[in-house]
């Protein structure tokens, strides 16, 4: 195990005492469903391109408190073209949330912004005769806006960060907007 991930597994793990320690505060699992584009261009040892396929995310999470949450999910980068050649990207992630209420007149506003800081691993595979693939490891971070509906219901907007772990994408920008479930 190297360096990073022991980092950011000891970092969720003191997140997660955080939670505990805040036990009378909301808490509860919720799910997210997301769909946007992901924002693919050339490295500087490729040609010049640029390709923005459809992305979509699933992710599950755990709110440990008020403003502390924790996040494992699925994140399709989509299939950009690279000299002709369709690739697939993906990625699975374990990230921890902030998150900030935006207060407005009232004490319990609706609107908050979140920030995510965890670890993903991506795999990138080509589909030509003799198929490549990549996996990386690496940081995932991210930031957006949650707006909740109602009680149970909630719609975000999110930007998020991958590295593909290949020498022609390097890290890939996501752009996500969706609907959370909290049960």
């Amino acid at each position: 195990m190297n360096k990073l991930t022991s980092g950011v597994f000891a970092s969720l793990f003191a997140i997660g005492m955080i939670g505990v320690a805040n036990a009378g505060e909301s808490k509860g699992a919720y799910i997210n469903v997301a769909a946007g584009q992901s924002q693919f261009a050339s490295s500087a040892t490729t040609p010049t391109f640029q390709d923005n396929p459809q992305s979509f995310a699933l992710s599950l999470g755990y709110q440990m408190s008020s403003s502390w949450a924790i996040e494992a999910g699925y994140v399709d980068l989509g299939n950009p073209t690279d000299l002709g050649v369709q690739m697939k990207c993906n990625a699975t992630v374990l990230s921890a949330v902030k998150s900030w209420n935006i207060s407005d007149t009232s004490e319990d506003s609706n609107f908050s912004i979140l920030v995510k800081v965890g670890i993903a691993q991506t795999k990138t595979t080509n589909d030509i005769a003799t198929p490549t693939s990549y996996k990386k490891r690496g940081a995932a971070f991210g930031i957006g806006g949650n707006y909740d509906v109602d009680e149970n219901w909630s719609i975000r907007v999110e930007a998020d960060s991958f590295d593909t772990g290949s020498d022609v994408f390097g890290r890939v920008p996501v752009y996500l907007i969706g609907m959370g479930y909290k049960f």
